[in-house]
């Protein structure tokens, strides 16, 4: 999966990118820093297993440690099963509704 093709922790990197308060806290304490973020239960003890003291490698252990996620588990489909949707994390994101986009 990797962070990439996770559309949240894309979110969480982009914004840890961006905002150097949330940057900070993430590297510092990665639960709490994620706490207002619709996650599983298995994502958010994925991210606040990292501890690293730069973004980059903050963002490649949880890209190395991603696959160990399956799809189903982070999914919630049974194997075998079509990927199935996050409206609500796609919403999440700046109040954008992704969705929209894939559709066009």
């Amino acid at each position: 999966m990797g962070v990439r093709s996770n559309p949240i922790f894309h979110q969480l990197i982009g914004r840890a990118l961006t905002d150097r308060r949330f940057r900070e806290a993430l590297l510092r304490s990665p639960r709490e820093a994620i706490r207002e973020y619709p996650l599983t239960a298995q994502e958010r003890e994925l991210i606040a297993s990292v501890r690293a003291s730069s973004l980059e490698d903050f963002s490649r252990q949880l890209d190395e440690r991603t696959p160990a996620l399956s799809p189903s588990s982070s999914s919630g489909q049974a194997p075998g099963e079509a990927p199935a949707t996050r409206p609500e994390v796609d919403r999440r994101v700046e109040g954008t509704d992704l969705s929209a986009r894939r559709a066009a």
